[in-house]
């Protein structure tokens, strides 16, 4: 499955976990979208079975960390 960051913003990255009410915790930590490589980017693949699922994204930069949003799929 991809999830994927439409219209990314500039000078920010992207980290996502599993939301609460699809069966994550909030104590999980986010994970950060990056590529094989250890790079930032606005997409990543998540292993996955079919169904239903709910990710918290948040973007973050070297000064802040903005509000989380939820991503469904």
């Amino acid at each position: 499955m991809r999830l994927q960051i439409e219209n990314p913003e500039v000078g920010f990255e992207y980290e996502y976990r599993l939301a609460v009410s699809a069966g994550g915790n909030l104590t999980d930590p986010f994970i950060r979208m990056e590529d094989g490589l250890g790079n930032p980017t606005s997409e990543v693949l998540i292993n996955g079975a079919q169904g239903f699922y709910q990710y918290e994204v948040r973007k973050i930069n070297a000064n802040n960390t903005c509000g989380i949003f939820l991503i469904f799929s």
